[in-house]
């Protein structure tokens, strides 16, 4: 209803959506679904330091827009990679993959906030509408709620009421528990190894759930930070326990709000830590149903669907993260690869394994599996260069350790994949010594 209340220029787009947006693969028809992109909003306040609060808006913004079906969103790691580019908008819609791109801005002065947005076909540059909102601070969370239902209501036929009630909740009454968790996230970006900041970001956390003790999202962003803190060994001080706090902080999350799919996602990064993968995958599907536009989540499901033999699926779930996600690290391109090789569509795992060691040399899990793509292709010799690149980058690695990684589960492909890598003379244990088959060969 929207939509046709404004000009027809804008009734065109959802008349056009299907044939303009579908790509074709195969020669079946894509998904055809609307792609959004949101750039970080600029802050207008005159203070630098308050740009923490105009990411935040943005980040909440995609948050919502990515809990509708209806709508493909790029990550907000990738939209935010663009920052300060003065591109074309058409060419950052085809950078990103997305027929849709919002922008704006917030300024906030002492109460007062003001956003701007405006939402752009980023196929011909043309601005669909624009809109302006002048409100106290402590609506910030009606103007996310008006921002999502205006972009919702011009790019899909209808929005769900469920879906905006949903995004209507106020994660909590307490702004300043919000100011701190926005600071938070300002202060650690997932992925960083920034081992200050994260400790940084988990003190701003607990300072807001002293404030607002029932801060669903609060206590899923400080499960996380105990999380990585482990298994990346960020701070070199984690242990077993960190990642059991962080498992807490998870399920009181999911306790607090059944819907938030950041706290499902919280919970099957720690299973799977803990060696739950059953438990982590439970988990990862439930964070997919509650948010479907989440990247992370999605390669999650990915690897634990690589586990248990669900390898189509998990080539599936893995494209998509990617389309959502267009600027991703380089795990989400060997998660892919991983999909592509379990699947047994080993000319595509080559290409895609290829195309991350030209931009990543050292990626040592895109080493990893090319090892054994190469190897079951027949290129035995091209597998064992691999795997030596791979043991001068991790002199580490061994056939002992990944037998007790289960990368495959307990599947046949887990001992076919052990015996590819023992073809390419990987080192049985650390210490060098090849595996007894294959010292023969040196």
């Amino acid at each position: 209803a929207a939509a046709a209340a404004q000009g027809p220029e804008v009734r065109a787009v959802g008349a056009d959506l299907a044939g303009s947006l579908a790509r074709l693969a195969g020669g079946e028809l894509a998904d055809a679904r609307p792609t959004v992109a949101v750039l970080p909003f600029d802050n207008m306040s005159g203070d630098a330091e308050q740009s923490y609060f105009a990411d935040g808006l943005t980040e909440d913004i995609i948050a919502n827009l990515a809990r509708n079906p209806e709508l493909q969103v790029i990550a907000r790691n990738s939209t935010f990679a663009l920052r300060g580019q003065a591109e074309d908008i058409r060419l950052i819609g085809e950078r990103l993959g997305a027929g849709y791109v919002v922008e704006g801005s917030a300024r906030r002065a002492g109460d007062q906030l003001r956003v701007v947005a405006q939402l752009i076909d980023a196929r011909s540059g043309a601005h669909l509408w624009s809109r302006s909102y002048d409100r106290r601070v402590e609506d910030i969370f009606a103007v996310q709620t008006e921002l999502t239902a205006e972009i919702v209501s011009h790019l899909v036929s209808y929005v769900r009421e469920s879906e905006v009630s949903n995004a209507a909740e106020r994660p909590t009454e307490n702004l300043q528990a919000y100011d701190l968790v926005l600071k938070a996230r300002d202060r650690y970006k997932h992925g960083s190894k920034d081992a200050e900041a994260l400790i940084a970001a988990r003190a701003l956390l607990h300072r807001a759930l002293e404030l607002d003790p029932g801060y669903a999202a609060a206590r899923a962003n400080l499960g996380m930070t105990y999380i990585v803190d482990f298994v990346q060994n960020l701070s070199g001080r984690a242990t077993t326990t960190d990642v059991e706090t962080g498992l807490s902080e998870a399920r009181q999350a999911v306790r607090l709000d059944p819907n938030l799919a950041a706290g499902f996602q919280v919970l099957s990064f720690g299973l799977s830590a803990t060696g739950d993968y059953p438990g982590a995958m439970q988990a990862a599907q439930r964070a997919v149903e509650l948010n479907p536009n989440d990247p992370d989540s999605l390669m999650a499901l990915a690897k634990a669907q690589v586990r248990f033999g669900s390898y189509d699926e998990a080539v599936q779930n893995a494209e998509r993260a990617r389309r959502l996600h267009p600027m991703a690290p380089e795990y989400y391109t060997y998660v892919y690869g991983q999909a592509l090789y379990a699947a047994g569509r080993l000319d595509e795992a080559d290409e895609v394994l290829r195309e991350c060691l030209i931009r990543a040399p050292q990626e040592a899990d895109c080493l990893l599996i090319r090892t054994a793509v190469l190897s079951q292709r027949g290129d035995v010799e091209g597998a064992q260069r691999t795997m030596a690149r791979l043991t001068e980058v991790d002199p580490e690695f061994s056939l002992a350790s990944e037998r007790s990684m289960r990368r495959f589960g307990d599947s046949a492909l887990m001992e076919q994949f052990l015996s590819r890598l023992a073809e390419a003379n990987a080192p049985d244990v650390t210490s060098g010594f090849l595996h007894p088959r294959t010292q023969s060969r040196t």
